[in-house]
């Protein structure tokens, strides 16, 4: 009988962390492109829900963070789209209760989007492990 070796995969750790707080809703991580005018089509969060969103770069959340907060998403940091490349990205985390019983702000929001990743799956969170721990902190509060 041969010994089983593990690897250490610090990503599988960190959203092994980030579930377990049990801070993390279960939803949906939203992609949407990052232009010049892209907040403009972002539906604003429906009242009393809680809705984050993580920007690709420190300039994206200096020119578009105040638009966002202004429409209800609470800005939780900047890292990169690891599906994404170079390309600006916000990443929105929408719990399933809020898609559930906001069908039309959440139709309209996946119109914009670019990708749209279940978190049912366990390969996308850890594949957005990084992105997954700041929502997680803002769940947390």
């Amino acid at each position: 009988m041969t010994a089983r070796t593990t690897r250490t995969r610090p990503r599988a750790t960190a959203y092994r962390a980030a579930r377990g707080s049990g801070a993390l809703p279960a939803g949906a991580l939203v992609a949407v492109g990052v232009d010049a005018r892209w907040t403009d089509d972002i539906p604003p969060v429906p009242a009393g829900r809680t809705v984050t969103v993580s920007l690709s770069s420190a300039r994206v959340a200096e020119r578009d963070g105040p638009a966002l907060a202004a429409l209800g998403y609470r800005v939780v940091g900047v890292g990169a789209d690891p599906a994404a490349g170079d390309a600006g990205t916000a990443l929105f985390l929408v719990p399933d209760e809020v898609a559930t019983a906001h069908p039309a702000w959440w139709r309209a929001l996946v119109a914009r989007a670019e990708r749209v990743h279940s978190l049912a799956h366990g390969p996308v969170g850890v594949a957005f492990a990084e992105a997954l721990g700041r929502h997680a902190v803002a769940f947390d509060r």
